[in-house]
Formats: structure tokens, C-alpha cells, sequence
């Protein structure tokens, strides 16, 4: 290697750390599931998305980073500019959706705010220590989301113009109030509360016809590990999952109805009222136990 272009890139990573939020999303049951489950070729077209997405992501916001790790994905930027929130939370509803053909992956993750060093694909500090650990580490949750602590809650909440923007996609993770969810399905639906903002948001019916598949496919795995002794713990994960989705809808209903064209709304009234969603679930899961779900 040249001097030269050493030197050049020595001084890309030789620098004091930035302060800068940082997402930690964990692709579950990789190892267990996916890389024993399906052929290389819908793992690679899976990476693939997510290569596409970084790409088209990091195009629009200059300060945007985005790095792919085996199944991991760290997603960052600093709070300089007020649109960076905005991608940042763009990048990771778009991450936190993936699908393999046509099931979805779970995701787990971490956010954290601080020193950290976020350049190409490197990427170190205590910023990302305190995601991972939230994520997977000493502080991961029992359920599938996307967490962060109540004092990088408090940090957002306080930023200029996006106090009432991150009560629409943050939600405390119990009464406690000690860590808060974020909700990605809820994203781009509360973006459109922004004045100026100029993030393209997905269109509406996709958005909701998305969010029925995802309750479906979290009703088919709660019947493959429902009566598994062995696997309760991961049958919770997804009983919880389908609850958050069904809250989801709710808060659809609740304050983005007037958005909905009619055949969404026909969707969120169904999957938004207890009385119908849960019977439905239930009847589903044993059709698809028995296998004659069509």
C-alpha cells in the first residue's frame, strides 16, 4: 500500500470520538434458524435488501452511517442537524422489518447515545457497548424490540421540533419507565406530523397490508412453539410481538384514522379490536397446528 493512501486512511480513524446515537439490531435465530433453514440464495437476497437499503439510505443523509455485521446492523448519526433523527429512525424502521420470501425475521436491538467512532465499516466506543448491552448484553429484554434508556428518551424528547414526534413512535416498556420501544411500523405514519420534513414516507395501504401479514406470521409462530416445553420462552416472544401489533393497530385507529384510505381502515378496525383480532388468532393458530391454514 502507498504511503500515501495509508497515511489518507489513518487519519480517517485516528480522531476523538463524535458524540452520536447509535442502534444495535440483531437479526433473531440466525444461527438456529435461518442458516440451518434456508438455501443461500434467499440468505444472500436477504443481505442483499439490507445492502440496497444502506446504500439508498446513506445517499440521502450525508452524516448517515450504517454498518452490516454478519447479522448485525449498527446504525448511526449525531444530533448536529435536525433532520439526522429522522434518518436514523428511517434507517431503522426500514431494518427492522426484514423478510426471507415471505415471512419475516425478528429483530431484536439496542439504542444508545455517546462517544463513538462510526466511519465505513468501522465502528467502536462506549456509545455502541451501551446498544449491544441493551440489545443482547446485561440489559436485553425477555421480548423483540427495539429499546432504549430512559435518559437517551429524555435526550430526544427534548430535542427542538421532535418532543411530540418521539411520543408517537416511543412507548415505555413497562411502568417503570426505566427503558422505551420503538415502534417502527409507527414511523412513517407520524412523520407525516413534521412540518418540512423530507423523508418520502412509504404509502399508507402498504404500510397497514404489512402490518397484517406481520400479525399473521407472528400468530404462525406462536404455533409452532406453542406445547413445546422446551421452547416457551420463544413462544412468548412472538405472544408478545402479536400484542404490540395489535396495540399498533390501536394507536393507528387512535390517531392517524383520518390518513387511512377505506380499505385500510377496513384492516385497522378489524385487527384493532380486541373482540375480533383475538378469537381470530386463536382459531388460526390451531388451523395452522393442524396444518389446513390456506
Amino acid at each position: 500500500m502507498m504511503d500515501s493512501t495509508r497515511e489518507h486512511i489513518l487519519k480517517d480513524h485516528i480522531v476523538p470520538y463524535e458524540k452520536r446515537l447509535v442502534a444495535f439490531l440483531d437479526l433473531q435465530g440466525f444461527k438456529d434458524d435461518i442458516i440451518c433453514n434456508y438455501p443461500a440464495e434467499a440468505i444472500g437476497s436477504l443481505f442483499g435488501e439490507f445492502d440496497c437499503i444502506k446504500k439508498m439510505l446513506e445517499k440521502d443523509a450525508d452524516d448517515l452511517q450504517i454498518t452490516i455485521i454478519s447479522d448485525s446492523i449498527v446504525v448511526s448519526v449525531t444530533l448536529d442537524k435536525p433532520e439526522n433523527l429522522l434518518y436514523f429512525f428511517d434507517a431503522c424502521s426500514f431494518f427492522a422489518k426484514p423478510r426471507i420470501g415471505n415471512l419475516f425475521v425478528a429483530i431484536r436491538g439496542g439504542i444508545g447515545y455517546g462517544d463513538l467512532h462510526h466511519k465505513d465499516n468501522i465502528v467502536f466506543g462506549p456509545a455502541l457497548v451501551n446498544a449491544y448491552e441493551i440489545s443482547e448484553g446485561k440489559y436485553k429484554s425477555d421480548f423483540l424490540r427495539i429499546r432504549m434508556s430512559a435518559e437517551t428518551f429524555k435526550l430526544i424528547r427534548e430535542l427542538p421540533q421532535f418532543g411530540g414526534f418521539s411520543m408517537a413512535v416511543l412507548f415505555p416498556d413497562s411502568e417503570k419507565k426505566d427503558y422505551f420501544s420503538f415502534n417502527p411500523w409507527l414511523f412513517h405514519l407520524a412523520v407525516t406530523s413534521i412540518p418540512g420534513a423530507s423523508l418520502e414516507p412509504q404509502t399508507i395501504d402498504e404500510i397497514i397490508l404489512r402490518l397484517k401479514e406481520y400479525a399473521i406470521w407472528c400468530v404462525m409462530n406462536m404455533a409452532s412453539y406453542r406445547d413445546k416445553h422446551d421452547r416457551i420462552k420463544i413462544y412468548n416472544k412472538y405472544e408478545d410481538l402479536f400484542a404490540q401489533t395489535v396495540c399498533t393497530f390501536q394507536i393507528i385507529k387512535d390517531i392517524h384514522y383520518s390518513l387511512l384510505t377505506e380499505t385500510a381502515r377496513e384492516i385497522v378496525d378489524f385487527y384493532s379490536d380486541n373482540d375480533k383480532v383475538i378469537p381470530f388468532a386463536y382459531q388460526l393458530e390451531q388451523k395452522l397446528k393442524l396444518g389446513n391454514f390456506e
